[in-house]
């Protein structure tokens, strides 16, 4: 209802939400307020309602799985209905969450649209840093998806 008032929503991680994520997710981890998935595959997915036929402004608040070189942190590149619009480097500061806005054209939109994120590099839990502990050591991941933010625009 927000998104054809033209408002924006924020589409959060957790279990209630359960519905929109699809492919190798973690389930929910953190603490109080901050609960974040996890992509545990070079390929997850989500679905987003997008009805309005127009752009709408597409924001990521993710963080990358903490390696030892900073350079070798995984890239996301998004897709929106098979289509690429972003590839993103993410980076790495203390005590900030990464954020990134895309845009995504009215073209590629859908009453509920697929936005897949594909990793360009997996790493292990045990080797990411504390927000990956909460993983056995050996899972693979790639980042930790905090929320999404649509905006028509």
């Amino acid at each position: 209802e927000a998104l054809r008032a033209g408002e924006a929503v924020i589409i959060g991680t957790s279990t209630r939400n359960v519905w929109l994520f699809d492919g190798a997710w973690s389930a929910p981890v953190g603490v109080g307020n901050v609960i974040c998935k996890v992509a545990e595959a070079p390929i997850v997915a989500m679905r987003l309602p997008m009805p309005r036929h127009t752009d709408y402004w597409l924001t990521l608040r993710v963080d990358p799985a903490e390696t030892a070189d900073p350079n070798f942190q995984p890239e996301v590149t998004l897709f929106v209905n098979r289509q690429q619009i972003a590839r993103l480097r993410l980076t790495r500061e203390a005590g900030r969450v990464g954020s990134y806005r895309v845009r995504v054209p009215r073209e590629l939109t859908r009453e509920i649209s697929r936005l897949e994120l594909v990793a360009s590099r997996l790493v292990r839990a045990g080797e990411s840093g504390v927000h990956y502990s909460a993983l056995p050591p050996d899972t693979a991941v790639a980042f930790r998806l905090w929320y999404v933010r649509l905006e028509p625009g």
